[in-house]
């Protein structure tokens, strides 16, 4: 096996290489890609704050991406549950008309 991987912090520089990660990242995962201007996102995150980031995340792992799962547990990088909702809704006679079934206390008054 190789050598422990080195973490550093990240600097401006290596965003483009990061949003280029990501895009096929995201491929790899059969999800939506990042939006174009992520190094620019990235840069007002990372480094355009009186309080720069100094912690990593990952958003996502599947359950299937076995690999994944274990190159983050040699990393030291924790698991955190995630609970998914989904909410059926029944179909609507008009696209003028509001989803059945529906209610927020706090949302405006349909009336």
């Amino acid at each position: 096996m190789s050598e422990a991987p080195h973490v550093r912090h990240a600097e401006r520089a290596d965003l483009p290489a990061v949003s280029e990660l990501a895009v096929r990242h995201a491929e790899y995962e059969r999800a939506a890609p990042p939006p174009d201007d992520l190094p620019d996102r990235l840069a007002a995150l990372l480094f355009d704050t009186a309080t720069p980031r100094r912690a990593a995340w990952w958003p996502k792992t599947p359950v299937w991406n076995d690999g994944a799962i274990r190159f983050y547990d040699r990393m030291g990088a924790r698991a955190r549950q995630k609970v998914r909702y989904s909410l059926p809704v029944a179909p609507r006679a008009s696209n003028t008309e509001p989803p059945q079934g529906l209610s927020c206390p706090a949302c405006p008054s349909r009336n």
